[in-house]
């Protein structure tokens, strides 16, 4: 078992949320401050997939988690690609989805005290799965929860084991993957004296305090981007440079006028600072006598014209991933981006603040590299290597912000919105409880209403006000809280019917749907329907 000093973790929620070490076969704490630990954090091995501050990768082999969890929520161990095996002596309720997405290398997930739920996509992508231990208590199943992007099965659902007299070996599973920690890095030391470097680099002699940077001809205060950065070039040749937490040392020589620091050169303004120059982005450093204390704010520039749409703070409303929309408030995120007319920006993410520039060219705002433009709807979207963040203009803090999209109805649809528009009766319904028409069934009246101004409500039996809208990223259309995770879909069909739900092609619910229709007697069979 682990120290707890090598994760991040919040005794209130008694989560365990980041791993921090170097140790490669991974046993989970069972406490941390003398609270006892319930829940895996859902960014536990975000090291082991996307790299870390440290500039290396984990490559963690082995997980167990101890019988004190309850809970693993979606995305945990996603992209861990070197992760091979897991045991989980914890009796797990719900298994969320994609928990295990991405890891490419897993072989073994062995459940001791079983698992009741397992959702959807949760060993997508896991080429490599041998074997998959659930329990005997295992009730639900998702239809997706081995599927992979392209429709193909990670592994036979079947193949689960449920038998506790097939409980695999742990033991024998783990001592296939122990391997020893990565060392841990050393702090580095001041290298030897080199040749010194002469009179001519009198003038660059001396520690320097960065003091501003210039990106894309706007100016900006190191204090203001939150950025402490000191570097010393002593006499003999050698030479630090300080980030506010630790130091690194290296050398330096003159050559043409300037100083050469590891490859950069550094060259005197005419007023006496010392000034870098690389791929378009400058850095001004005055002399500095003891702390690398903030500095006089040079001016700024502001950003032009066409930028003003972009102004103020944007709070995330969703995101999109591989086609699924997710609300930021169900994957727990916190984002909120602040862009200011004199072309500073900053991003806080519920902890931490960082500090950066932005520009607005083409209609398009630019933050650090980064593009981001205006939907039709007045939300801020950014889209990189396939994933889309949807952004809603914020007031006051950084609280969990309204993520109801506008009430207007969308107007370039396959059908037109007018089609929608109108009192739909209930004539067929599929339900976990029921198939048929719920008049004759189980004599329920289900209406739907829908405005013209997105508004609109449905007795289900008691009435229920929501709002009806279309997805920003598709054009189809949603009923519901407007919060794109667990809206139902409207879908017009032939016969004037329509769908409130989801079906395939030969009308097999996928998770339930019910067809209605503005005349009150209609009667709808699920036979040769065409969506």
């Amino acid at each position: 078992e682990l120290p707890c000093d090598d994760f991040w973790y919040d005794t209130e929620y008694a989560r365990l949320d980041r791993y921090q070490g170097y140790e490669l076969n991974l046993y989970l704490p069972r406490e941390a401050e003398g609270i006892t630990l319930t829940a895996v954090g859902g960014d536990m091995l975000g090291r082991a997939s996307y790299g870390d501050d440290y500039g290396v990768e984990l490559p963690v082999r082995s997980l167990v988690i101890p019988e004190n969890y309850r809970e693993i929520p979606a995305w945990a161990f996603e992209n861990c690609e070197t992760l091979e095996t897991v045991i989980c002596y914890a009796p797990i309720e719900n298994l969320e989805d994609f928990v295990f997405k991405g890891c490419s290398n897993l072989r073994e997930v062995v459940f001791v005290n079983g698992v009741r739920n397992i959702g959807s996509y949760v060993f997508s992508e896991c080429p490599s799965l041998e074997t998959v231990y659930v329990g005997p208590c295992v009730e639900n199943v998702s239809e997706y929860a081995f599927l992979n992007e392209d429709g193909s099965a990670a592994i036979d659902p079947n193949a689960c084991i449920v038998d506790p007299a097939l409980l695999p070996d742990v033991d024998s599973l783990l001592e296939a993957v122990r391997c020893e920690p990565m060392p841990t890095p050393e702090p580095t030391a001041t290298p030897a004296p080199v040749v010194p470097v002469g009179e001519e680099g009198a003038p660059f002699f001396g520690t320097w305090a960065l003091e501003a940077m210039e990106m894309d001809g706007t100016v900006f205060s190191a204090a203001d981007l939150g950025m402490v950065m000191e570097f010393t070039l002593n006499s003999d040749g050698t030479a630090s440079m300080f980030d506010g937490e630790t130091t690194d040392y290296t050398t330096w020589f003159v050559a043409d006028g300037a100083a050469n620091v590891d490859g950069s050169a550094l060259t005197l303004t005419d007023d006496g600072r010392l000034c870098a120059e690389e791929d378009g982005v400058k850095m001004l450093f005055a002399r500095s006598e003891g702390d690398a204390a903030p500095v006089d704010e040079p001016s700024s520039v502001p950003v032009s014209d066409d930028a003003e749409a972009f102004l103020g703070t944007w709070a995330l409303e969703a995101m999109e991933m591989d086609g699924t929309v997710f609300s930021a408030a169900d994957l727990g995120m916190v984002m909120e981006l602040t862009l200011n007319s004199d072309g500073t920006a900053s991003m806080f993410d519920g902890e931490t603040t960082d500090y950066s520039t932005w520009f607005a060219a083409d209609g398009v705002a630019n933050v650090d590299g980064s593009a981001l433009t205006l939907t039709d709807d007045g939300r801020l979207c950014a889209e990189e290597d396939g994933v889309k963040m949807v952004f809603a203009r914020s007031e006051g803090d950084a609280a969990p912000v309204d993520t109801e999209p506008s009430t207007s109805v969308p107007v370039e649809t396959d059908a037109g919105a007018d089609d929608y528009v109108g009192t739909w009766y209930a004539c067929y319904m599929v339900t976990g409880f029921m198939e048929g028409d719920p008049r004759t069934e189980s004599d329920m009246q289900i209406t739907l209403i829908l405005n013209g101004d997105g508004t609109g409500s449905i007795s289900f039996p008691e009435i229920e006000d929501h709002i009806w809208y279309a997805d920003y990223a598709t054009g189809d259309i949603y009923f519901g809280e407007g919060d794109y995770a667990s809206d139902m879909p409207l879908n017009l069909m032939e016969g004037g019917f329509l769908c409130y739900g989801s079906m395939d092609g030969d009308g097999n619910a996928l998770g339930g749907y019910i067809i209605f229709s503005q005349d009150a007697e209609a009667v709808w069979s699920p036979m040769g329907i065409d969506m």
